[in-house]
């Protein structure tokens, strides 16, 4: 747990204020982790969207566990309690200014959400058929939304728009093994009629999606208003 600092050190204000600095930067530090749970931008796809919840909460769990039992944190909390500083002290221990309790919720509301979106399924699809059966699977994800309080719409809007991205790339990849002004009629018509299916579906489940996004939206604004006026 470290060395117990002398009689002389207990009384030494630049020690002491040395130590309460110290905290006063873990407590600046904690306040820009838990930010990162409400201003991070969408990054550049989906799998690293997905990449960076699950990293966040591991470190904000990490990071809990630190504040709390770590020796370095509670022994330099003990000295600064019997020298008297309690309100440093009393700050580290505090939610409202460290909010870590509040951006652990969060991010594991975010992370229920997220870790069974199929996206890494369409990125590596083989086959059109594999394509349309993920399609199909990650609309039904994405209305599942309606059971997560901190995922934003805006950000669901730009984890579709990332979506759309990713078919682009995974058919460019299937097609580009077939060779379609020189295959034979009987291997055409199939595959024409399985990429205008792959289309049709993507169109369908997003006209339908864009219903539910709105009443989502209109659910929300609804929520929070119910929940200012209290």
């Amino acid at each position: 747990m470290g060395a117990i600092p002398t009689d002389d050190l207990m009384g030494d204000n630049e020690f002491l204020n040395s130590l309460q600095s110290s905290v006063n930067g873990w407590i600046k530090e904690l306040n820009s982790l838990t930010a990162l749970t409400q201003n991070t931008p969408f990054p550049n796809d989906a799998i690293e969207e997905k990449s960076f919840w699950q990293a966040l909460e591991s470190i904000l769990d990490n990071t809990s566990k630190a504040v709390s039992s770590a020796p370095s944190v509670q022994l330099t909390a003990s000295i600064l309690k019997t020298s008297n500083r309690f309100v440093t002290t009393a700050a580290l221990e505090n939610e409202n200014d460290t909010h870590i309790s509040a951006a652990i919720s969060r991010v594991q509301d975010v992370n229920n959400f997220l870790k069974d979106l199929p996206i890494e399924e369409l990125q590596s699809a083989s086959t059109l058929a594999d394509v349309l059966r993920t399609i199909s699977n990650m609309f039904n994800h994405y209305r599942k939304i309606r059971n997560t309080k901190h995922y934003d719409l805006l950000r669901l809007g730009k984890l579709l728009e990332s979506s759309t991205s990713t078919l682009k790339t995974s058919l460019v990849n299937i097609l580009k093994t077939k060779t379609f002004m020189t295959c034979d009629y009987e291997e055409f018509t199939p595959l024409d009629a399985s990429l205008s299916k792959v289309f049709s579906t993507w169109d369908t489940e997003y006209e339908q999606f864009s219903y539910f996004f709105v009443e989502q939206h209109k659910r929300r604004g609804q929520l929070t208003a119910a929940e200012t006026s209290f």
